[in-house]
């Protein structure tokens, strides 16, 4: 038996020795890698395991390698003796009357009231065993008298008094305070057991509400209609006029911002000064985030949003934003929010509530005063709408034109961040991922009036006007809050760069008269031969999209045959429309060059096959004529040669 690795030696047998000769010569190795490893870490004799078989070597190794085990997890404690089952008095399913929802409580006790014939104040409190009493006959009882006037209805009673959805927010309501929220089950006994506002008999009494509203037999509508493109240029003049920098300034972002993301005006007064920042992908672009939008849940539901100026400058986000940081910062440089330089009273909910109900309250006033009421603004609309305007006519006016200049219900649902119907969840929804740039990008190039721009810098005036140059000269406030932010202040800084040098523009924004003379000394000091009056150009832009990667390139300007250059990149762009046109056109243009660009492709693809299947070919024709030459040379030489009958000796 070998001494290392205990394999037995078979000595008469020549095939045995063999296998045993090779086995041995392993061990013999694996012996004197061992032995010196331990004499490097340790001068002991290692001869007494000579003899110690391999196995048992390898164990004790392996046992030496391998790091302590983990400590043990601590044990739960065991159970205690007593439950809750124990006590009679204890609600296994800890139900409390619930408090955190004070803007709920009076439809609340205004249906109590009406159970019971008694007015109760916003303090009553009521038990679970009073709830548990409420039968869907009664929740019936009450929302057909807020809707019919009666009751109990008749096949001649209309809906005169309330719209279906003030009926369907009033059953919400009232469902928040039911101890259950399973759906009503009848049993055969006539009773029954779950939430009484989820009743198929509720469910009915909406749906023929609804139908007698389609019939122009309900009651007249209280919501607000979209707003134009007119209306809405209109607003932020009137707005621009005013004397108030908060009112000039602000007031038209905050229209902006709903207008783009498609968004409510309590969400826009609940963004922080920091919420805008450079794209990560498109560097003349911006990203933000909505989180305080209604749909919010999770973050799956406020990806970061991509924001793109726009050739309208009345309208254009980045310069209402320039304009208003710069502002706001020169005067509150430590403001936590965008919109105010307060704060909420403290961390809870009902506090912050509170604060953005301030804000939105303030823009709302100003918005009734200074627009609705204006006479020039109430002779725009030519429409047969008789609803009025309200603060949502903004987001309804940006899904709306969305739609209308070609982006999809989809892309719409995505920018305005609707989700699924409640209990409509699907798996992909969970595992797509969120940011969608491509079709952020095709609802943010839509509601960009005039078409999706980007400020450049005119040719040579690069290498001067540097974003160091930016954020000292024309946006100093923004670069020393948004220092580490180089896309940010080079966006905003371009787009205030642009306003005070176009005459126009400048005049119809009312730019600061401090802000014009620093750029203006500023812009003197660049040492440049033939330097321009204006020093940034607008170049429109195109977004398509290339397999899985979203594009958004530069559209050409239109130019003679002799100055177009037929490069990849001037083909990659699409012809632009001086005349201003037509939109339609501008969208087959956009398919053409995207078909170009494929095609182009396939183009290339091709002449390289082609000259890869050119080159094999000629190297097999050389193979073909070289055997045909030697043939002919091995009868004679000659063709000649080789037609002659050869002497075999």
């Amino acid at each position: 038996m070998h001494g290392i690795c205990g394999y037995p030696i078979p000595e008469d047998d020549p095939k045995w020795s063999i296998k045993c000769s090779q086995c041995c010569d392993n061990c013999q190795e694996k012996r004197n890698t061992t032995t010196t490893n331990n004499n490097n870490g340790n001068e002991s004799d290692d001869s007494l395991l000579d003899n110690v078989p391999l196995l048992t070597l390898a164990k004790k190794q392996k046992a030496a390698a391998d790091p302590a085990p983990p400590k043990k997890k601590k044990k739960r404690p065991s159970w205690p003796d007593a439950l809750y089952e124990d006590d009679p008095a204890a609600d296994p399913s800890n139900w409390v009357f619930p408090t955190d929802k004070p803007e709920y409580l009076s439809p609340f006790m205004d249906f109590m009231g009406f159970i019971d014939n008694k007015t109760y104040g916003k303090t009553k409190k009521f038990t679970k065993e009073k709830l548990l009493t409420i039968k869907p006959k009664h929740v019936l009882a009450y929302l057909t008298h807020k809707a019919f006037g009666t009751i109990k209805r008749g096949p001649e009673s209309k809906p005169e008094f309330a719209r279906s959805n003030h009926i369907k927010n009033i059953k919400m309501k009232l469902s928040y305070f039911m101890p259950s929220g399973s759906g009503w089950v009848d049993l055969p006994n006539g009773t029954g057991h779950g939430n009484p506002t989820r009743h198929k008999s509720v469910n009915k009494l909406i749906a023929d509400i609804i139908q007698c509203e389609v019939r122009g037999e309900g009651a007249e509508a209280h919501d607000v209609r979209d707003m134009t493109i007119p209306e809405f240029q209109k607003e932020l003049e009137l707005f621009r006029q005013h004397k108030d920098p908060v009112c000039c300034y602000r007031n038209p972002l905050m229209g902006a911002y709903q207008f783009n993301f498609i968004t409510r005006a309590d969400d826009v007064c609940n963004f922080r000064i920091d919420a805008p920042k450079g794209h990560a992908l498109f560097d003349f672009a911006l990203a933000q985030s909505v989180k305080w939008s209604k749909n919010v849940k999770d973050h799956r539901n406020c990806p970061d949003q991509l924001l793109l100026a726009s050739m309208d400058y009345k309208t254009c986000m980045f310069i209402a934003l320039s304009l208003w940081l710069e502002y706001f910062l020169n005067n509150h440089p430590e403001a936590e929010y965008m919109m105010t330089s307060g704060r909420p009273d403290d961390k809870s909910l009902k506090a912050h509530k509170k604060f953005t109900a301030a804000i939105s309250k303030t823009y709302r006033n100003r918005l009734v005063q200074l627009v609705f009421k204006n006479k020039d603004f109430k002779s725009i609309y030519k429409g047969n709408d008789k609803r009025p305007l309200g603060l949502h006519s903004k987001r309804k006016m940006g899904s709306t034109q969305a739609k209308r200049r070609g982006a999809a219900g989809d892309q719409i649902d995505h920018r305005g961040r609707w989700v699924q119907k409640k209990g409509s969840r699907i798996v992909n929804g969970v595992y797509i991922d969120p940011e969608d740039v491509y079709s952020d990008a095709v609802c943010a190039s839509k509601l960009a009036l005039g078409g999706p721009i980007k400020y450049k810098l005119k040719e040579g005036m690069g290498p001067h006007i540097t974003t160091a140059w930016l954020k000292t000269n024309v946006v100093p406030s923004m670069g020393q809050r948004y220092s580490q932010d180089e896309g940010l202040i080079r966006n905003l800084g371009l787009a205030m760069l642009w306003l005070v040098f176009d005459e126009a523009a400048c005049t119809d924004l009312n730019v600061p008269e401090a802000t014009k003379e620093r750029v203006y000394s500023a812009y003197e000091d660049v040492a440049v031969e033939n330097k321009p009056q204006q020093p940034v150009e607008k170049v429109q832009l195109h977004v398509y999209r290339h397999e899985d990667e979203t594009m958004i390139e530069e559209i050409m300007p239109t130019q003679s045959t002799n100055e177009l250059r037929h490069t990849g990149d001037a083909l990659a762009r699409v012809p632009a429309d001086v005349g201003g046109g037509n939109g339609a056109t501008q969208h087959v243009l956009q398919t053409v060059v995207i078909q170009q660009r494929n095609l182009l492709q396939q183009m290339n693809d091709l002449r390289v096959a082609v000259h890869q299947n050119d080159a094999a070919t000629r190297v097999w024709m050389e193979n073909k004529f070289r055997n045909i030459n030697d043939n002919i040379r091995r009868f004679g030489g000659t063709m000649q040669g080789s037609l002659i009958r050869q002497d075999p000796n």
